[in-house]
Formats: C-alpha cells, structure tokens, sequence
C-alpha cells in the first residue's frame, strides 16, 4: 500500500476555509485578516487570512485555539467541492501489480515473455474518469463521512469514492459493506498535505506561489495524479486474475514439462558418463532387491570411516560393502574403495541368512581399531565419547591414540611412544 500513510500533523496551516455564505475559498480569494470573514470548516470559529511576506500564506484560528482536524476538514471540504461540480475528473490508479501476480503464481517467465508482460507495472491500467455533472455528494462535511456510506458516487460509472481521514480509516472502508459490481476507490487526504507542503523553506517565493494557487493544486491532484489512492474494490480485478491463473497455469504446464525433460537428460548424459558404475539389475533378483559390491582387497576401513563412507556390514563373512538399488549410479567418493571387477551380487536377507546351513564358512572378520580404554573423555567438536585405540589402519597404523568414536573427521591425538 504505497500510496497509504498516516496522517500529518494537525498544526500545520489551513488552505482552505468556509465565507459566511458556506462557499469555499482558498486564501488567495479573500483579503488580508479578519476582513477574510472566514470559519474554520470543523470548530466554525473566526480565521484570520495570514498573507505576510514570511510565511506561506494560510488561514489561521483567530483566537490561536487548537482545532484538532482543521486541516482535514479543510482538505474534504474543498475536495467534496471540486468533484461535485460540473465537469469533473478524478484519476483512477493502476490495479492489480503484475509482478506481484507472478511471484503469487510462482510463475518465471523468459526474456521474452517477461519483456511482453512487463511492459506496464499494471493489470488494469490507470484513467482519468470525466464526470460532465458531477458526482453526488452523500458527506457534505467531514462530520457526516463514515466508513458504511461512500463521500461521493456516480452511478453512471459504477464508482464509489471513499475519503480517508480520521473519521474513517483504511480498514474501516475494506470491512464496509460494498455493493457487487461498483469500483470502490479510497483517497488519502493526508498525502495532498505532503503535496501542498512540500517545498523547500528556502524557496520562499516558489512557497508562497504554490499556497497562492491551493484550489487549483487540489484539482489537479485529484484529476490528473494517480498518487494517494488505490481500490478497495475493483469489479474486473477477479476476471483479471482469472484470465491470467489460466495462462499461469499452462505457462508452469509447460515450464515442468520443459524442466522434466532437461532433468532426463542430464540423468541420462550422467549415466552414460557412469556407466561402468550404474548398478545393473541381476536376473533372478527379487523386485526391489538391494545389491552389493565388496571393498578392494588393499583397502580396509576402519568402523568410523565406513560410517563416513555409507557402507554397511554384509552378515555373511561381517566385511563391509557398499550397497545399492538397480539403476542407482555409485557415489564417486566412494568408488575408489570398491573393486570393481568383482560383479554385483543381491545383498542377503534375514531370510537368506536364516537358511544358510549351520557349517557355512565364515570369513575372518576385517582389521578393526582395539579399543584400550573406552571413554576416556569427550570430543571437543560433537561431545560424543574419546576412546584410546590402537589404530589399525591409515598411515598410523599401530600407534596408540586418543579418537572420537562417533567421527572420523574430527580431531586425533596420538599417544607418543614409549
């Protein structure tokens, strides 16, 4: 909601105030003082038009009294005035952001498609509406606007426009009843205070220029600046988002297909890179049969590596093995280890184990470290337990150290000879 902020300041100078006949006048329309004849829109008590060589010129509270919403009843006053009259125009703001549709489709679009559909920020693009007679008024005041009833309409439009001020907020007029088929439009009179004022102090002159010609400003904001106002409601936003979930949803249809596609491709260009590592499918195994390749006779491992590494223990000679499903490609930190011109074989079950006759060779089971003493103390990196070993592998084989039995990649102390 960026064009939503909340109100200014109360205190700052008047542009806007009621004659003694209830016509409205900016401070270039009256004389100078209390010949202005002038009240304040909300309190109804006298102002003095302040026309110096100083200060911007402005209306003020004779007796210095603070009016609380002077300036927001000013600002409705004038612009309730300017939009009922005959041959008024409002600018309507874009709708509906058409990158914030994408990111809520999780839609990416192409170079191409994203230049064609960005080529404006809106949906619904932003108008000036021309109403020849005006719009009809239902808040005469600020006093009388509330949130259940619209400030102004034309029915010939089907639009609704609503005034943010204290006497109605933001989410006061999206909880308001709405009728089916209007467009509901909400202005924010606190962003034409930042319009009016914003100018430089040095620019005294340019200053006093600008609140010379406050009724004009005002009109031209509310004609021909789309800034400080959005829809509440919006008839065609949801034919909109219909139209474009539709084409969201082929669009990502299509992307999918597209991804797929280049996800096969790579599995099959990997493949065929990998070919001799693919586990193949061995006749006679089982659907959904696991197989296994043994280690490299020179290569044995201690129990921590094999944990690092994903092998597990074959329960028929107890020596560690890598195991897979068909199709799957071997990892290649691990092909290393295993021999590869032994052939796959179906990894054994509890059921292959169990009918295994009692005098079945078992092999010795592979180096292993010795553990001396276990739990001596505790890992300074995972916490988990300090075993002293004799090691029986790597390039320290046989010397005695202290290692943490959860990881091999954590650090090794070793003992130093005798």
């Amino acid at each position: 909601m960026e064009w939503f902020h909340d109100h200014l300041g109360h205190n700052l100078a008047i542009p806007f105030a009621l004659d003694a006949h209830g016509q409205w006048k900016d401070v270039s329309e009256v004389e100078r003082g209390l010949r202005c004849g002038c009240l304040c829109p909300c309190c109804k008590g006298p102002l003095v038009a302040k026309k110096g060589e100083d200060r911007v010129h402005h209306f003020a509270h004779h007796d210095r009294r603070e009016c609380r919403h002077a300036l927001e009843s000013s600002l409705f006053g004038m612009a309730i005035e300017i939009l009922s009259a005959a041959g008024a125009s409002v600018a309507l703001p874009g709708h509906i952001l058409r990158h914030e549709l994408t990111r809520e489709y999780g839609l990416h679009l192409s170079e191409k498609q994203g230049a064609a559909f960005f080529r404006t920020p809106w949906v619904i693009e932003p108008v000036r509406l021309e109403i020849p007679n005006g719009f009809q008024i239902h808040a005469q005041a600020l006093d009388q606007s509330h949130a259940n009833q619209a400030d102004l309409s034309a029915p010939d439009h089907k639009l609704a426009v609503h005034f943010l001020s204290h006497r109605k907020s933001l989410d006061e007029v999206r909880c308001s009843a709405r009728a089916p088929g209007w467009r509901v439009l909400a202005i924010n009179l606190s962003y034409y205070v930042g319009l009016w004022w914003d100018t430089c102090d040095e620019s005294k002159d340019a200053k006093v220029a600008k609140a010379k010609a406050a009724r004009g400003q005002m009109k031209k904001w509310l004609g021909n600046d789309v800034s400080g106002r959005g829809f509440i409601q919006h008839p065609e936003s949801e034919e909109k988002r219909s139209i474009f979930r539709q084409w969201a949803e082929k669009k990502k249809a299509e992307q999918q297909k597209i991804e797929q596609q280049e996800r096969e491709k790579r599995l099959a260009h990997e493949r065929a890179e990998n070919a001799e590592w693919l586990i193949p499918q061995i006749n006679g195994a089982p659907q959904g049969a696991l197989f296994y390749k043994p280690l490299k006779r020179d290569r044995r491992v201690t129990d921590w590596l094999a944990r690092e590494l994903g092998l597990k223990i074959n329960p028929l000679n107890d020596a560690w093995v890598f195991v897979g499903s068909h199709s799957q490609i071997v990892p290649r930190h691990i092909r290393d280890y295993l021999a590869n011109e032994v052939p796959w074989r179906v990894f054994p079950t509890p059921s292959d184990i169990a009918a295994l006759p009692v005098d079945a060779p078992i092999k010795p089971t592979p180096i292993r470290d010795e553990i001396i003493s276990a739990g001596i103390g505790v890992c300074a990196v995972c916490q988990a337990p300090v075993d002293e070993v004799v090691l029986a592998s790597t390039y320290y084989a046989g010397r005695r150290a202290q290692r943490c039995s959860a990881n091999i990649a954590h650090p090794l102390k070793l003992i130093p000879r005798n």
